[in-house]
């Protein structure tokens, strides 16, 4: 080799040893400029960089490997470009690895903050409303404090329960009838039905509830229907929703147990229709709030037997003329807030499939389990 030669090889040694010190400098001193930028913490977390300094500088580093790699005829990249997201999961920052050039230079506008002007438009909207979401909720939080919805105890957040009253709620879990949802001792595989069941089949298809109708769960429902405590049903709408996943994912429409019109005017509210409205908010599965009518006042069933609450309901309930068609072929969930021992349940459903309805499963937040307390 001619010494021109071997100098000329130097001298390209000395430049690309140059131009990967300089990569190495920029992903090193990379977090300054964000720091100089946003350096407010609450500017950070408006917008969206806030928890993506490690990420940004993670990715930095790594270009800066690739192109020394590449730099030796090496490609350990794809060239494509990934999406850089931090802790706060909001505003993924595209960076673009194992090629020098134009791909690089967005890297480095992502780390300094030099992002062009249209992207910045579509992102800072977003941002914004995210700031303001949470500011709102902050000062909501100042003036209504978040406490527990049983015993007021202060928690961190709203529409919850704390660990004392949590803890005395008897949640209803499977292994449970499939017909009536009432709890079972064991599991034998499979679908299980109970004695009562196989006594006396209901005549909707499935039945669900939340929890048993005791304790504190009795006093929240208690509440809820004669004391207007409202704020329970964005709780009662999860538990619901979790309670009835097995039922409501094959839904087609959900239809309240309605109050007679005396009854509805002194309460100025259905409860069953509020948590049927939870479960749609939640699920996206229709409700149907007029589907059924309750065009027989029936004397209330605290105190009756089931035969007793048989025969105080029947002839009760008829699906109204308007919503036969919306009926017809469909499989309907039923809310009410409380199962006894099903005969307002039965009722509904009876008149429910015969206007053609393909199946009925009921679905309610409390369920009385002890067949001693039925009658209460």
């Amino acid at each position: 080799m001619h010494v021109a030669e071997l100098g000329d090889a130097a001298a390209q040694e000395a430049v690309l040893g140059a131009e990967i010190q300089s990569h190495r400098e920029i992903a090193s001193d990379d977090r300054q400029p964000l720091d100089k930028i946003l350096g407010d913490p609450f500017q950070q977390e408006l917008m969206g960089f806030g928890n993506m300094r490690v990420a940004v500088a993670a990715a930095a580093q790594e270009v800066a490997v690739e192109d020394e790699i590449e730099a030796i005829g090496g490609h350990s990249c794809s060239g494509s470009p990934a999406e850089v997201i931090g802790p706060s999961q909001r505003s993924p920052v595209k960076v673009f690895c194992g090629y020098h050039g134009a791909q690089e230079d967005e890297l480095l506008m992502a780390a300094t903050g030099d992002v062009p002007e249209a992207e910045r438009s579509r992102s800072l909207p977003a941002a914004l409303t995210s700031g303001l979401r949470r500011l709102s909720q902050s000062l909501a939080d100042a003036v209504v404090p978040p406490v527990c919805l049983s015993c007021q105890t202060p928690l961190a957040a709203h529409n919850a329960l704390c660990p004392e009253c949590w803890s005395q709620i008897s949640f209803i879990r499977p292994p449970l009838c499939d017909r009536l949802g009432i709890p079972l001792p064991f599991d034998t595989g499979g679908a299980m039905i109970s004695a009562a069941a196989s006594a006396r089949p209901p005549v909707y298809q499935r039945a669900r509830a939340v929890a048993a109708y005791d304790g504190v769960m009795r006093r929240l429902v208690h509440d809820f229907k004669y004391h207007d405590r409202h704020d329970v049903r964005r709780l009662f709408g999860r538990w619901l929703r979790d309670a009835g996943s097995e039922i409501l994912g094959s839904a087609d429409l959900i239809v309240p147990v309605p109050l007679n019109r005396m009854r509805l005017m002194r309460r100025r509210f259905n409860q069953a229709a509020i948590l049927g409205g939870e479960l749609t908010r939640l699920t996206g599965v229709a409700q149907v709030p007029t589907a059924l009518l309750r065009v027989k006042a029936t004397r209330t069933q605290v105190g009756l037997t089931y035969d007793q609450r048989r025969q105080n309901v029947r002839g009760a309930f008829v699906v109204r003329p308007g919503d036969l068609a919306r009926i017809s072929g469909r499989r309907v969930v039923l809310v009410d807030d409380v199962i006894t021992t099903g005969a307002t349940a039965e009722a509904c459903a009876k008149v429910l499939l015969k206007a053609g309805a393909a199946s009925v499963d009921v679905l309610a937040l409390a369920l009385v389990t002890d067949p001693t307390r039925m009658t209460t």
